[in-house]
C-alpha cells in the first residue's frame, strides 16, 4: 500500500475515532528541514508497499502543519513513528515506536528496527499469524 500524506484534519479524526473499520496506522512524523526524515523517506515507502495486511496503513504527517502534534501525542523530535489503533466512535490508541538503541547516522530510523516493533505490536493485539507482515 502506498504511503498517504495526512493533513491535520485527516490526523485529528484517526485520533478521534472517526473511522469506518478498525486498522492500524503507521504514520511518519516529520520535517521538510530534516535531513534524516528525507532519507528515511524510501524505505518507509518500500515498507509501506511489502505490508501484508490490510488492516495496516502507512501514512506520512508534515509536523509542520500542527507543530504541536509532538507535545500532544507524547514524542520529541522528528523523525518519528506513530502507531495508531483505530476503531469507530473511539479514541485511537496510540504507541510510539521508540528511539533505536543504535540510531543509523543517516536515517535515524532503521527498517529492521521499525519492522520488528510493528509486528510486536500485531502480535500483542493477538494476530496469531504475522509471517510475512513486513519483509525488510
Amino acid at each position: 500500500m502506498k504511503v498517504q500524506r495526512l493533513n491535520k484534519s485527516a490526523l485529528l479524526k484517526l485520533l478521534d475515532g472517526k473511522v469506518e473499520d478498525e486498522a492500524t496506522c503507521v504514520i511518519k512524523f516529520y520535517s521538510n528541514t530534516c535531513e534524516l526524515c528525507h532519507n528515511f523517506h524510501s524505505q518507509y515507502a518500500e515498507m509501506s508497499t511489502r505490508a501484508s495486511r490490510k488492516e495496516l496503513h502507512f501514512f506520512a504527517f508534515n509536523i509542520a502543519d500542527h507543530p504541536t502534534a509532538d507535545y500532544e501525542l507524547g514524542f520529541e523530535g522528528v523523525p518519528t513513528l506513530v502507531l495508531l489503533d483505530v476503531s469507530p466512535h473511539r479514541a485511537s490508541q496510540i504507541t510510539i515506536v521508540p528511539d533505536p538503541e543504535h540510531p543509523h547516522p543517516l536515517t535515524y530510523l532503521t527498517t529492521t528496527h521499525v519492522a520488528d516493533f510493528i509486528g510486536n505490536h500485531l502480535r500483542r493485539k493477538n494476530f496469531s499469524d504475522t509471517g510475512g507482515l513486513i519483509d525488510v
